[in-house]
């Protein structure tokens, strides 16, 4: 998995460019197109994700401030208001990734966002706040 970042990350700034080449989000050239607030099926960058290696996390937005988000333990996934969640993978079962096991209601500053199959996102990390997302990305030229 290749990504390369542009931008002026270090001097506080988000980072301009993305490259994202991994297998949980689109893959392509994504631009930084706004701050907070997002809304629900717009792409936020995670600056640092607790337990992640690479210097970014990139999620779409499913989860927004005032939803309520569960762990139902006898289904093995999480519900977001009424709506079911893609359940936690059997891979990240297996390499023993914790699970985020609470239910609560959304702060005004907290998010809720998912990749594509065996994604590492708020299954594992729980709502992310405001202050750890970079911002809101567009996607320009999506690659194979």
């Amino acid at each position: 998995m290749l990504t390369i970042a542009y931008g002026a990350h270090a001097l506080g700034m988000p980072r301009l460019v993305l490259w994202e080449m991994g297998t949980s989000m689109p893959r392509g050239l994504y631009v930084y197109a706004h701050g907070i607030p997002a809304a629900r099926g717009e792409t936020i960058v995670l600056d640092e994700a607790p337990h992640w290696g690479r210097s970014y996390l990139m999620k779409r937005v499913e989860g927004l401030p005032g939803q309520t988000y569960c762990w139902d333990e006898q289904r093995q996934a999480h519900r977001l208001d009424d709506r079911w969640m893609t359940p936690v993978s059997i891979t990240s079962r297996m390499m023993d990734i914790p699970v985020w096991q609470d239910c609560r209601t959304l702060d005004a500053d907290e998010y809720v966002g998912y990749g594509r199959g065996d994604s590492y996102d708020s299954r594992y990390i729980g709502p992310v706040t405001a202050d750890q997302i970079a911002g809101v990305y567009w996607l320009i030229l999506p690659r194979p």
